[in-house]
């Protein structure tokens, strides 16, 4: 919750162990039997760790927003990201934009 709120992407690491055998041997240039393979064997995992990725904005928004809204364009942000990731990148993009005259 931290680093998302800090508007960092966080994924989590897994492992899981196959004693005897591979199931995705000789599979692995089939991506749909792969994400098949995957489904059926996504269990009993093992977390190892997590890993915060920063992806931060690009520096033209502030001038693209702009040019937008001079030209009567509204401008909003649509994201996919987790509500505090997304809550947190809109805070740091306002600040980005104060800077621009409305």
């Amino acid at each position: 919750r931290r680093w998302s709120g800090e508007g960092q992407h966080v994924l989590m690491l897994c492992r899981r162990e196959f004693h005897g055998f591979n199931p995705f041997a000789g599979r692995e240039d089939d991506p749909a039997e792969l994400g098949v393979i995957v489904a059926a064997h996504n269990t009993d995992l093992c977390i190892v760790g997590l890993v915060g990725i920063v992806d931060p904005p690009r520096k033209e928004i502030p001038s693209v927003v702009d040019i937008c809204r001079r030209a009567g364009i509204r401008v909003f942000m649509v994201t996919g990201d987790f509500a505090l990731t997304a809550a947190a990148m809109r805070t740091y993009l306002n600040g980005l934009l104060a800077s621009i005259a409305w």
